[in-house]
């Protein structure tokens, strides 16, 4: 975030990684070494009002929230400040979650702009 929109330091943000791509060279060659962030923005149209609205909207027993309440707007790639090390733990971590992009399989909830990752992951997982 640029200086000039924030008062003081400003050196954390809350957002979601919901894209990858694959690194080159020697070190990053085979992995997912930068990633998509986006933001999460919930939607007017909610499962409790597509529900009716009754005291138990909102309630269940999944712990993923439905992907149709929110929108995912992904405004930043980032590659570095991690270590090599953290770099394969978090590959390893999240390894059978990842869906190759293309665009058949994009999914309609995550809006990006130009910039298309090589794979993506649900939002839900993203944790």
């Amino acid at each position: 975030i640029k200086p000039d929109y924030t008062i003081g330091l400003n050196d954390e943000i809350d957002c979601l990684i919901v894209g990858g791509y694959f690194g080159t060279g020697r070190l990053r060659a085979g992995m997912l070494s930068h990633f998509l962030c986006c933001s999460v923005v919930k939607q007017a149209n909610t499962s409790e009002q597509r529900n009716g609205d009754d005291e138990n909207a909102g309630t269940s027993t999944q712990c993923k929230p439905d992907v149709r309440d929110y929108l995912y707007y992904t405004f930043c790639k980032i590659g570095s400040g991690y270590t090599h090390k953290e770099l394969l733990d978090f590959n390893n971590r999240f390894a059978n979650k990842w869906k190759p992009w293309t665009k058949k399989t994009a999914p309609s909830y995550i809006l990006c702009t130009h910039e298309k990752p090589d794979v993506w992951i649900e939002p839900s997982d993203s944790c």
